[in-house]
């Protein structure tokens, strides 16, 4: 026996239980005589709003090349990730931190963060540009990484704390950009400079807030409290 009444009155009920309104469409096509070409969606009112008569085909432009567009610039955004997959000669994911508070009648503010990358002896152990993500695999197995949004990376060397900079690593590419890995190019740098970042840097970055993931990175993290509280 046909199911399909059942079905029908299933459909039925499913269609007055949404309370749906029905849109109606307009179609014209000149075939043989003529050069009527019509596609249209009607006026219809819904929830109370009422919506005047589009050209379909404009919509579906629309949407055409929405589709389009996005599709052009996933392609190209994977283009731009595909070189970090297949090298990573240049892939930096150690990244070490030193973050300073400083405690004063009570509240705790950021004094600095710095970030480090340790070489053997100087940038020579580097390569000129270099590509920045950090990531940790602890050891149970769970992986720790964040999207760094640091301009500055101070190459150190090895074994050392602040007192042995030999080299910056400068943001290259945007902030604002989706690409996973940051590109940094390499230089020399003087500890003078270190020492200005740090002098510099509660007023560099007032406006911004810090954003980091402390257990993608291996670091210190130190509380010096005011002199008042020291003697108590």
């Amino acid at each position: 026996m046909s199911r399909a009444p059942e079905k029908i009155g299933r459909l039925f009920t499913l269609y007055m239980r949404l309370d749906l309104e029905t849109i109606l469409i307009t179609v014209k096509n000149s075939i043989l005589l003529g050069n009527t070409n019509t596609f249209e969606i009607n006026s219809f009112s819904y929830g109370g709003v009422s919506y005047p008569t589009e050209d379909a085909l404009s919509k579906i432009e629309e949407i055409r090349n929405y589709v389009n567009d996005t599709v052009d610039e996933v392609l190209k955004e994977i283009l731009n990730q595909l070189p970090n997959c297949i090298s990573n000669g240049q892939r930096i994911q150690e990244i070490h931190y030193k973050q300073v508070y400083s405690e004063h009648e009570g509240k705790t503010c950021v004094e600095y963060i710095s970030f480090f990358i340790d070489a053997p002896n100087d940038i020579s152990d580097l390569p000129s540009e270099i590509i920045v993500y950090p990531l940790i695999i602890k050891p149970n197995n769970e992986i720790y990484s964040f999207d760094f949004r640091f301009e500055r990376i101070f190459i150190r060397k090895q074994g050392s704390d602040e007192n042995a900079i030999v080299g910056i690593a400068t943001l290259k590419n945007e902030l604002d950009t989706n690409e996973f890995y940051r590109v940094y190019e390499v230089t020399a740098c003087r500890q003078i400079e270190y020492a200005l970042y740090l002098a510099t840097f509660k007023e560099t970055y007032k406006e911004q807030k810090l954003h980091m993931n402390i257990y993608a990175m291996d670091g210190t993290m130190l509380f010096i409290r005011d002199e008042e509280q020291k003697s108590e």
